[in-house]
């Protein structure tokens, strides 16, 4: 099975890192739109793709107006999940992304993970070219005491219809937009340089995320780290580094 390729154009107002895996998350779709095992088809199913977890770096910034060629290809589902892989290039042939994802098929009723194969969800998998590595976990939140300093700021989010995708629950792009509104005004990172999230429980239309983060300086990089919960429950935990 081939390698999915696609091309796209960075637009004049540059790429927020929601953007960015929006970008991902189409093409993912596209990947899989011939073996008809797009979210539509899985909808047809009682089934829904969900993604658990990201790793992607970037090496610069996308300029405006330039064109990336993607490149994605998925290996067979173990235990419930397969990992998607990601490449991009400049038009010099220069890797600017690279990074993979984990996928699960979803029941729609049960709101639990199947197995894939079980019920006749067929997609393209590339076996001959090896997964990138696979997906960091992003970072626990530091716990100071009192003698310490400060420990982490908090924050809400209550998710608005907006939010919410095909599958009637926050969308994973738009957890990326809710972690950047915490960015100060202050804050001049010069690019994303890698992104780390793991979704460990789905936002449903009208909760409210109680988030934790952190923004630390290091160096030449920014990191901000959040997590967030809803009545306990843990919904997503993030990790943003910028280039400075």
């Amino acid at each position: 099975m081939s390698i999915y390729t696609e091309t796209r154009q960075i637009p004049d107002s540059g790429w927020s890192a929601e953007a960015l895996f929006t970008v991902l998350q189409d093409i993912s779709g596209d990947a899989v739109a011939k073996a008809h095992a797009t979210g539509a088809d899985l909808k047809k199913l009682g089934l829904m793709w969900v993604v658990t977890r990201y790793d992607v770096r970037l090496s610069r910034a996308p300029v405006p107006g330039e064109t990336l060629h993607f490149e994605t290809w998925a290996e067979p589902f173990r235990h419930h999940m397969s990992q998607r892989s990601f490449l991009a290039f400049d038009d010099a042939g220069n890797t600017v992304l690279s990074g993979a994802g984990i996928w699960a098929v979803v029941d729609r009723a049960s709101r639990s993970m199947v197995d894939a194969d079980a019920c006749g969800v067929v997609f393209p998998t590339e076996t001959e070219r090896p997964p990138l590595a696979k997906p960091a976990a992003p970072e626990k939140l530091s716990r100071r005491s009192a003698e310490e300093g400060p420990g982490p700021n908090t924050g809400s989010y209550r998710v608005i219809p907006e939010d919410l995708d095909m599958n009637g629950h926050m969308n994973n792009t738009r957890y990326f937009s809710v972690a950047e509104g915490l960015l100060p005004d202050t804050a001049k990172p010069a690019f994303l340089s890698r992104a780390r999230v793991s979704f460990h429980s789905e936002a449903l239309l009208g909760e409210e995320l109680a988030i934790l983060w952190q923004l630390q300086e290091e160096n030449s990089c920014m990191r901000l780290s959040l997590e967030a919960q809803t009545e306990g429950k843990d919904r997503f935990r993030m990790t943003l580094e910028y280039a400075v």
